[in-house]
C-alpha cells in the first residue's frame, strides 16, 4: 500500500509538471529553452572571465581564433547566398522545367567548425532564447572578439600610466606590450601547422582563410575582414597596431618600449610583411570609393576576398578607410619603413601614386583630406613626427620585388628628406610631369577641387623650399607650363589659394637661373603682373612685414627683367 501511494504521488506531481509545463511554460519546448539559457549564462560567464584577464598571449591567442570564425562564418554564408541565386536564375531560364521538377530548396550553411579558444562557450554563436518573456539575444563570436580587444587595449594603456610615473623602476620592462610582440613574433597562436602553440589548449586543423599565421596583421588589416568586425572593435584594432608602433618614440619612458617593444615589431613584424600591409591598407582606402550602390554588396564581397581591387564595397564603412589611413601615416614615422615605401619605382607606383590618380580626389570629403595628409608627409616627411633609432626590418615580402637590405643607420630627418628627394628626383616625371600638376592642380572637374588646389599648394610650396629638393626645385620652377599654372592659381577667386600660389610663383621669380621661356612669360605679363601684385592681400601686407617685403622684392624683380 505505502509503495503504490508513493507510485501515485509519484505520478500525480509528474503529472503536475506536465501540466505546468505544457500550460504555463511552453510544454515540449521548455528543454530547448533550458538549453539556450544555460549556453547563454556560459557564454556570460565566458566573457566576465574574459574582461578580467591578464593573460595576453590567451587573449591574442583568442583574438585570432575569433577572427578565423568571422571569416569562415561570412564565407560560408556568401556560399548560401551564391547557391540561392543560382537556383533563382535557373527558375527564370526555365520556367516549364521548374515546374515540372521544382528545385529542392538550399540548406542552410551549416555552423562553422569549433575553433576552442580558452574555453569552448564562443566556439559558436548560439540562438536567441525562445518562448521567455525575459529572452536576451545570444553573444556572438564579434562579441567575444570585442570584450578581448578591448581587454587588450586596457591592459596596455595601463600599463604605459605605470612606466610613465616616476615610481617606475628603471630596469623594469612592460610586460605586457612585450609579451604582445612576442605573440607576433613567434606566428600567433598557431603554428605553422594550423595547430596552437599551447599544449594545454584543444588542437584544431587549420583554415583555408590563413595560408601563414606568421601575417596575421596582413590578414587581419584586410578591409572585407574589418568589416565583419564591429565598428568600435576596428578602432580598438588601429589603436593597438599603431601603439606598437609608436610606443618607444614619445614619452619619459620611451627608451623603455624602444628596444623591447617597438623595434622588435617594427624589424621582426611589420618588417617580414610590410608589402603585405600595405596592399591591405591601400586596398582600405579604395574601401568606399569603390562603390556606388551600396545594394549589391551581398553578391559582391565573396569575389573581393580574391580580387579586392576591382570588387565593390559598402559605403557606409568610410571609418574603414580613416583607420587605414593612420595606420599608414605612423608606418612613415619610422625612416627605415619610409625607405622602402619610397626605395623603388615598383613600390612608389604601387603605395604613392594611387593617392595622386584617385585618393585625393573621393568624394567623401574625409577620406580625400586623410588622402592629403598622407600625400604631405610622403612627399615632406619633415612637416611630420619621425624618429627611429632601430635597425632595418627584415626583407619585406609582398605583391612588390624584393628591395636590397638596408644597412644599419639612424634614420633622422635628414636622411628621410634625402630619401624623398632621391625618390622624387628619380621619378619626377610620373610624379609631377603626369600626377601632381595635372591631377591635383588641374582638378576643376572633381567635387573637391578647392580643397584638393589648397593642399596641393602647400604641399609644393613645402618641397620647392627644402633644402634637399633643390634639383627638383630647379627642374620644376624650369618648366613654362608649371608657371602658366601658378599665374592661373594666382586669380583664383579663392583668398587662400592666391596667397599660396604666391609663395610658390615667387619661387620662379627669384629663381637666378631661369630659362628663355620663363623669362618670355614674365616679360609679356610684366605690367599686369606688377599691377595685381600691388593689389594682392593690401589687409595683409600692412599686418606682415614680411609678406610685404616678400612682394616688394618680387615685383622689382619683374620690373628688372
Amino acid at each position: 500500500m505505502m509503495s503504490g501511494n508513493n507510485s501515485g504521488g509519484n505520478n500525480d506531481m509528474n503529472a503536475f509538471e506536465w501540466l505546468a509545463g505544457g500550460l504555463f511554460f511552453g510544454g515540449l519546448n521548455n528543454n530547448n529553452n533550458n538549453n539556450n539559457n544555460n549556453n547563454n549564462n556560459m557564454n556570460k560567464r565566458e566573457l566576465v572571465s574574459i574582461e578580467s584577464s591578464k593573460d595576453v598571449k590567451q587573449l591574442w591567442t583568442g583574438v585570432q581564433e575569433n577572427f578565423e570564425q568571422l571569416i569562415l562564418e561570412h564565407q560560408q554564408q556568401q556560399q548560401h547566398q551564391q547557391q540561392q541565386q543560382q537556383q533563382q536564375l535557373l527558375q527564370e531560364n526555365n520556367p516549364q522545367q521548374q515546374q515540372q521538377h521544382p528545385a529542392q530548396p538550399v540548406p542552410p550553411p551549416p555552423p562553422p567548425p569549433d575553433v576552442q579558444p580558452s574555453s569552448s562557450a564562443d566556439a559558436t554563436t548560439t540562438t536567441t532564447t525562445t518562448g521567455s518573456s525575459d529572452a536576451t539575444e545570444a553573444l556572438t563570436v564579434a562579441d567575444f572578439l570585442s570584450a578581448r580587444l578591448a581587454r587588450l587595449r586596457f591592459l596596455l594603456f595601463e600599463e604605459r600610466k605605470t612606466t610613465s610615473s616616476s615610481n617606475f623602476r628603471l630596469h623594469s620592462t612592460p610586460s605586457v606590450a612585450v609579451a604582445t610582440v612576442q605573440f607576433f613574433v613567434q606566428g600567433g597562436g598557431r603554428n605553422n601547422d594550423g595547430n596552437t602553440t599551447d599544449a594545454a589548449t584543444t588542437t584544431t586543423p587549420p583554415l583555408s582563410v590563413s595560408s601563414s599565421s606568421s601575417l596575421l596583421w596582413s590578414e587581419w588589416l584586410c578591409p572585407h575582414h574589418l568589416q565583419l568586425v564591429p565598428f568600435e572593435s576596428r578602432k580598438v584594432l588601429t589603436h593597438l597596431f599603431c601603439y606598437l608602433l609608436v610606443s618607444g618614440l614619445d614619452g619619459p619612458d620611451a627608451d623603455l618600449y624602444a628596444n623591447s617593444v617597438m623595434t622588435v615589431f617594427v624589424q621582426q613584424v611589420v618588417g617580414p610583411q610590410m608589402f603585405a600591409i600595405l596592399t591591405q591598407l591601400m586596398a582600405g582606402y579604395h574601401y568606399p570609393t569603390a562603390w556606388k550602390n551600396s545594394s549589391t554588396a551581398a553578391t559582391t564581397v565573396a569575389t573581393t576576398i580574391t580580387s579586392p581591387t576591382t570588387a565593390a564595397v559598402p559605403s557606409s564603412t568610410i571609418d574603414i578607410a580613416l583607420h587605414c589611413g593612420s595606420m599608414y601615416r605612423t608606418l612613415l614615422r619610422h625612416g627605415v619603413l619610409y625607405q622602402h615605401l619610397v626605395g623603388t619605382t615598383e613600390s612608389v607606383t604601387q603605395f604613392v601614386f594611387p593617392f595622386l590618380d584617385t585618393l585625393v580626389h573621393s568624394p567623401n570629403f574625409d577620406v580625400a583630406s586623410d588622402a592629403m595628409e598622407c600625400l604631405r608627409l610622403i612627399l615632406a616627411p619633415s612637416t611630420g613626427t619621425t624618429g627611429s633609432n632601430q635597425g632595418p626590418p627584415a626583407n619585406a615580402v609582398g605583391t612588390v620585388p624584393q628591395q636590397q637590405p638596408f644597412t644599419p643607420t639612424m634614420a633622422s630627418m635628414e636622411q628621410m628628406n634625402e630619401w624623398a628627394a632621391e625618390f622624387m628626383t628619380r621619378d619626377y616625371e610620373a610624379l609631377w610631369d603626369d600626377r601632381f600638376v595635372p591631377h591635383l592642380l588641374y582638378a576643376n572637374e572633381h567635387p573637391n577641387n578647392y580643397m584638393t588646389k589648397r593642399g596641393a599648394l602647400q604641399i609644393l610650396s613645402t618641397v620647392l623650399l627644402t633644402r634637399t629638393n633643390y634639383n627638383v626645385m630647379v627642374r620644376f620652377v624650369a618648366s613654362a607650363r608649371n608657371l602658366k599654372v601658378v599665374l592661373l592659381l594666382l586669380r583664383h577667386t579663392s583668398p587662400h589659394i592666391t596667397l599660396d600660389a604666391f609663395h610658390v610663383f615667387k619661387v620662379f621669380v627669384a629663381n637666378p637661373h631661369k630659362p628663355p621661356e620663363v623669362i618670355k612669360i614674365l616679360k609679356d605679363n610684366q605690367v599686369k603682373l606688377c599691377a595685381y601684385l600691388q593689389t594682392l592681400h593690401a589687409d595683409k601686407a600692412q599686418s606682415d612685414a614680411q609678406f610685404r617685403d616678400e612682394k616688394a622684392l618680387i615685383i622689382a624683380t619683374i620690373e628688372a627683367l
